[in-house]
């Protein structure tokens, strides 16, 4: 298994990202700046499914206010392991903000963001970009007709006659 370096700048967007308050700002600066990194959009989405869970913690705080400050220290502390794996690198799960990050679309924020079509991830390992070329130059095989097909000629055509 092959590791994958990202570049400090990167890094530090991740971490960012988590911060409290502001972090759908800077997810915003950061999906506009690094579009097609990998580690930046996995945290960006993460970051923004634990600010809208931290929502969902501050109408419970208004129902519940002791249940209300242990969510919010729950996602408090998701903040703080997210900017963690964000600043190492990493793209380790998180619990349940992971899974709901999967359902923020990433692409149509950066197009109503910017107006311009969404790039990509790019690949990061020289190995994937050998893969695709090397199953570019592969020739694609035509099937074969079957030998019935060819000995029975083929259905003429018929006029659809007028009705009067």
């Amino acid at each position: 298994m092959e590791t994958v370096t990202y570049q400090k700048d990167e890094k530090i967007m991740s971490a960012l990202c988590y911060f409290p308050f502001f972090s759908v700002v800077i997810c915003a600066f950061s999906l506009i700046k690094k579009p097609g990194s990998s580690l930046v959009i996995y945290h960006i989405k993460s970051a923004l499914a634990l600010f809208a869970l931290w929502f969902v913690g501050l109408f419970v705080f208004a129902i519940m206010p002791l249940f209300g400050s242990f969510t919010y220290l729950i996602f408090l502390a998701g903040n703080v392991y997210g900017a963690y794996l964000g600043f190492t690198g990493k793209m380790n799960y998180i619990p349940v903000a992971t899974w709901l990050g999967k359902f923020i679309p990433a692409e149509k924020i950066y197009t109503i963001l910017t107006g311009k079509p969404y790039p990509g991830i790019q690949a990061s390992a020289p190995v994937a970009a050998s893969a695709i070329a090397a199953a570019i130059a592969q020739p694609v095989a035509q099937p074969e007709a079957p030998a019935s097909a060819e000995a029975s000629p083929a259905p003429a055509a018929t006029q659809p006659t007028e009705q009067k």
